[in-house]
């Protein structure tokens, strides 16, 4: 069954469209630092928590429409991993983040999408997302990102939380994709909605035309 999608249909509600993002990857692989960077606009680096999942809501438009995004962050730490299946419930579109510099995250990259394979519903949108392309050492090549993004189905970004790169075009990317793949449905191929909740949750074609990072 597809994802949920909840549309704006109470008066007062400031948005037309209410996606779930969940972001995936091992740990300290910057997925705090690209929701920090998109949604309050700055770089924050090392992030620590002790809950298995961190929500943040941003709206923003895309094609002349108002879309709420919740941003989910499944934290990588193995403590947590059991717990990632439940987030996947609902979600929209997915973005599984490494680290360039960290070949051990990418590594991860095989086992993260088979969570994806397994809880994720068939048609959520996917997108490979190669964190902190600013580092002047690298021990992943932005070939082998394009190539195994190509080989999993997803599109592929490179991006950096730190300056800001690319950090915007993959967000809306995916949300623009997402709401292509609901228009392209009927409307009673909907059920369901998302409760949208702004707290924090305790115990919390691929390939290189998305890769502008040189």
């Amino acid at each position: 069954m597809a994802a949920a999608e909840e549309k704006n249909t109470k008066p007062g509600k400031k948005y037309d469209h209410l996606f779930k993002l969940v972001l995936v990857g091992d740990y300290d692989v910057g997925k705090q630092e690209l929701i920090k960077r998109f949604v309050d606009g700055y770089f924050q680096g090392k992030y620590v928590t002790n809950v298995a999942v961190d929500l943040r809501v941003k709206t923003v438009e895309v094609d002349g429409k108002r879309i709420k995004l919740q941003l989910w962050d499944t934290v990588g730490n193995e403590r947590f991993r059991s717990l990632t299946s439940a987030y996947f419930r609902g979600a929209h579109g997915v973005l599984l983040v490494y680290d360039v510099g960290n070949a051990k995250s990418f590594g991860s990259v095989g086992d993260w999408h088979k969570q994806v394979e397994q809880f994720g519903s068939p048609d959520v949108n996917r997108v490979l997302v190669a964190n902190r392309c600013h580092q002047g050492e690298r021990e992943v090549s932005q070939v082998a990102g394009e190539e195994m993004a190509r080989e999993m189905g997803y599109k592929f970004f490179e991006v950096s939380a730190k300056t800001g790169q690319n950090v915007q075009e993959v967000f809306s990317t995916i949300s623009s994709d997402i709401k292509l793949r609901i228009d392209s449905k009927p409307p009673e191929n909907y059920e369901g909605s998302i409760s949208l909740t702004e707290k924090r949750c305790p115990s919390h074609s691929g390939g290189a035309d998305g890769s502008c990072c040189v």
